[in-house]
């Protein structure tokens, strides 16, 4: 796919992630996972980890907090995730988020709302 972020198929299993900066550290109000045009390679699932780093930080770092349990993931379609979907955010802020894609497949688009 030219827009997004798209993984290698595999066959046994297989967990592919991605770390984000956010513009500024804050707590998280929503999230939005796009896997528009990813019909037949979408994830099965998706899950969000945060935290809270003064550097770039290790992908395995105890630091990680889950902030998105595993949710079923679909194709072509915006999945938005509000307050009572996410745990341990109100009053945590952040300054990285860690999206998780099981067991493999596209996302167009990872976006974090919040306030500072």
């Amino acid at each position: 796919m030219g827009d997004g972020w798209e993984t290698k198929r595999t066959r046994g299993e297989h967990v592919d992630w991605v770390i984000v900066r956010l513009g500024a550290p804050g707590e998280v109000v929503k999230i939005v996972i796009d896997t528009a045009h990813f019909r037949g390679n979408f994830p099965q699932k998706v899950q969000v980890f945060g935290g809270r780093f003064d550097k770039d930080p290790e992908p395995d770092a105890r630091e990680w907090v889950e902030v998105l349990p595993p949710q079923k993931a679909g194709p072509d379609k915006e999945h938005e995730y509000e307050q009572d979907a996410l745990r341990r955010t109100r009053g945590e802020t952040y300054s990285h988020m860690k999206l998780v894609i099981i067991p493999d497949g596209g996302v167009k688009r990872f976006r974090v709302f919040g306030k500072r």
